[in-house]
């Protein structure tokens, strides 16, 4: 009996002291992510930094640092609209601006705007471009999901043309007497917000001038708020030659948010109660001078050269999704809000900005949009998807070739060189 005591004291003993040692154990486990976290945060605060509740993210140190980002650590998976080609309906790269709405697609090219559907099918033309009673020569577009409307900017007759999801014109009456660079449609308070652009077309100085930013109208345009720019650089332009609009006010929706980015100084505000709250601030040392004449001059004398323009102007936001934002001209800047990490992007396998792809043989560089704040929308021209599937169909034997080959076969066998693009859509992740 005392030796079964003896025994079972031991055991006690044992249990103890394996219990201790997992608890010891688990305890430095948990230290030790802890500090992992504690050093990768360390880490991303070198390039992105909350200061009063604004992120302040550092382009010029993560460019310094670019990372390798797989579009599988940032996309979970692709759908196909190859969008369909008719008569009077051919579009190619240039794509202004794409809104979805469920299984509608409208899409702005060119001086057009056109209705597809998410299987490529074209529903109709919204309207007909032209300058007289009734159509527009497209200068931007929103859409009211929630009335199922589209309000098309005529540039040259400066309305405001408000059509139903079949195309048909429903108001040709709203006048506007300015020139939005882009404007959303509020659903939440059925209003039209619109970003206008810097136009440094004065002939005297510019110290007393201030720039609308942004302003809030209702359905017949008439405007209830604008904000004027106060950070614009003052700068006496008497001697200037030429009249140059600045892209300089970008729009972009986050959940129920707006966002808009002020060119001068680098900042995205979000749009609260008819006033900007600053949100994210881009630290730039290509536009660490702001704006100046000199640079005003170098751009018109360039003015044709794009590239030129770009590597003077900032990195714009591109788009935002739940976990997300993307910010790009040149190069391209990825903020994940989930790993609170910020990395300019590289694809170590051609070096370009962009990317590495190892989702899809047809995705190809960077997006033109982010779309719904769910997607990351490429836009494939048929000539360069049906030589891509050549060329992999002939020289990859692997699996997931087969698998490429069969899920892109059927529209491949559905296209030619004159189509129009296939469109890409990109599932960001959560």
């Amino acid at each position: 009996m005392k030796n079964n005591d003896r025994i079972m004291n031991e055991v006690y003993k044992i249990i103890i002291g394996l219990i201790l040692l997992s608890l010891f154990s688990c305890g430095n486990s948990t230290k030790s992510t802890k500090e992992q976290s504690l050093q990768d945060s360390n880490k991303n605060s070198e390039y992105v930094k909350s200061k009063d509740g604004v992120l302040h993210f550092d382009l010029n140190k993560a460019k310094d640092d670019p990372k390798t980002i797989k579009l599988s650590e940032v996309c979970d998976s692709l759908i196909y609209v190859p969008l369909e080609t008719k008569k009077g309906c051919l579009l190619n790269r240039g794509i202004h601006k794409i809104v979805k709405d469920g299984e509608d697609l409208f899409i702005h090219y060119s001086h057009s705007l056109y209705h597809f559907n998410m299987k490529g099918k074209l529903i109709c033309q919204i309207g007909k471009t032209g300058r007289g009673p009734g159509e527009y020569v497209c200068g931007g577009f929103c859409v009211s999901k929630k009335n199922k409307r589209i309000y098309a900017l005529s540039i040259y007759r400066r309305r405001i043309l408000e059509f139903d999801y079949n195309g048909k014109l429903i108001n040709d009456k709203v006048r506007i007497n300015d020139y939005p660079n882009d404007f959303m449609y509020d659903d939440l308070t059925d209003n039209i917000i619109s970003s206008h652009d810097y136009e440094l077309s004065t002939n005297g100085s510019i110290d007393s001038v201030k720039y609308d930013l942004y302003k809030i109208r209702n359905l017949k345009c008439e405007i209830l708020y604008t904000h004027k720019s106060k950070t614009f650089p003052k700068k006496d332009l008497k001697k200037r030659k030429y009249g140059f609009g600045i892209n300089g006010a970008n729009i972009h929706r986050y959940n129920s948010s707006l966002y808009i980015q002020e060119l001068s100084n680098d900042t995205i505000y979000r749009i609260e109660n008819s006033k900007l709250t600053p949100q994210y601030i881009l630290n730039n040392k290509l536009y660490k001078n702001e704006m100046n004449y000199e640079n005003y001059m170098n751009v018109c004398k360039h003015k044709k050269d794009n590239s030129y323009r770009k590597k003077l102007f900032y990195n714009k936001i591109i788009g935002e999704s739940e976990r997300f934002i993307l910010f790009g001209t040149l190069e391209y800047f990825l903020y994940d809000k989930k790993e609170n990490s910020f990395s300019c992007i590289i694809n170590n396998n051609n070096g370009r900005y962009e990317f590495l792809n190892d989702l899809d043989q047809e995705v190809l560089s960077t997006p033109e949009f982010i779309v719904n704040n769910k997607f990351m929308v490429y836009t494939v021209t048929a000539s360069t998807f049906m030589a891509r599937y050549d060329y992999y169909k002939e020289n990859t034997n692997d699996k997931s070739s087969n698998s490429f080959k069969k899920r892109v076969g059927q529209i491949y066998n559905s296209i030619s060189d004159e189509s129009n693009p296939v469109l890409i859509f990109a599932r960001l992740k959560k």
